[in-house]
């Protein structure tokens, strides 16, 4: 049996009529280590895997990012995010074999056009939220070396990792849909490095530069031009979400966040939707309607957290 909650998020409600059931909203203060808890760096959540894994996910312009750096202070500081869930597409490193440059890549073409929203149709577009991600400048290191170094990047936005980068990386986090680029040099001079998809294994020296792998970039913003927001959407022991996780994280820049969110509860095996009376307490009229199934009556309410519980 199926029942549809509508969850509400927005922070003003959420001040004039508190916290309710099966919801619950965090607003970080600008502390050291304040994201700590969606770092995937730490020991408990290098051990993750599967929903524990995806509930660690944030998302920034529609799209999911795992939290790799988090340098949070008491002034603001920075977050650092990679690419979590599919990649900005397929892409040669360089089609025409020329060099493994990262500077002169069509990987750094394509990701400076997403940022300046160029890119096209149907991909990726970040020129809206440009001015929250940080300009930073890169230091790619030769092959083999951590200290001779082969180019550096200036002005870069969405960037590909480098090897050092992906090392410190958690084989959970490493592994992906696809294999992805690198913006470090392979071994030799046609060959750019990448991470190989399933297994998550940093592949040092590299594949040819003509081959297409995934675009999965990284980005720093500043956390004081972003608003960060958590919500748990739990159903409850005896019921699974559909259509939504039961823990949605998302940092947003110049845009007011909508302030419904639709999902569907589908009571386990041997369970069901036990009959409910929802009560208005201390808080707005709540905006009830009935439906009926073969197996139990429950209610759809507009406000989180008052809903038919799973027995």
């Amino acid at each position: 049996m199926r029942q549809k909650i509508k969850q509400l998020m927005s922070i003003l409600l959420l001040v004039l009529l508190g916290l309710m059931p099966g919801m619950s909203l965090t607003a970080y203060a600008d502390v050291p280590g304040a994201y700590n808890d969606y770092l995937v760096t730490t020991d408990d959540n290098k051990q993750k895997s599967d929903d524990d894994l995806t509930a660690l996910q944030v998302t920034f312009n529609g799209t999911p990012w795992y939290i790799i750096a988090d340098d949070s202070t008491a002034t603001g500081g920075t977050v650092t995010l990679l690419l979590a869930a599919e990649s900005f597409g397929t892409l040669t490193f360089k089609s025409d074999a020329s060099s493994n440059s990262y500077n002169s890549s069509d990987v750094k073409s394509y990701l400076n056009s997403i940022v300046a929203g160029t890119a096209g149709d149907g991909k990726p577009n970040f020129k809206d939220v440009a001015d929250a991600i940080q300009t930073v400048t890169l230091t790619t290191y030769k092959y083999g070396s951590t200290e001779e170094v082969a180019e550096t990047t200036d002005d870069a936005k969405l960037y590909l990792l480098s090897v050092g980068e992906a090392n410190l990386l958690p084989e959970n986090v490493r592994k992906f849909d696809n294999s992805w680029w690198l913006r470090s040099p392979g071994r030799y001079d046609d060959r750019a490095a990448l991470v190989n998809g399933e297994p998550g294994y940093v592949n040092v020296p590299g594949n040819d530069v003509f081959g297409t792998f995934g675009v999965r970039p990284a980005l720093k913003f500043n956390l004081s031009s972003v608003i960060f927001s958590s919500v748990n959407l739990s159903g409850g022991a005896n019921a699974t979400a559909d259509g939504a996780g039961t823990s949605q994280n998302y940092f947003d820049y110049g845009v007011t966040r909508s302030p419904m969110t639709t999902v569907t509860y589908n009571a386990d095996s041997g369970h069901m939707f036990r009959n409910a009376t929802l009560r208005q307490d201390n808080c707005a009229a709540f905006q009830f309607h009935e439906y009926f199934t073969s197996q139990a009556r429950g209610y759809h309410t507009l406000l989180s957290g008052f809903f038919a519980s799973i027995r």
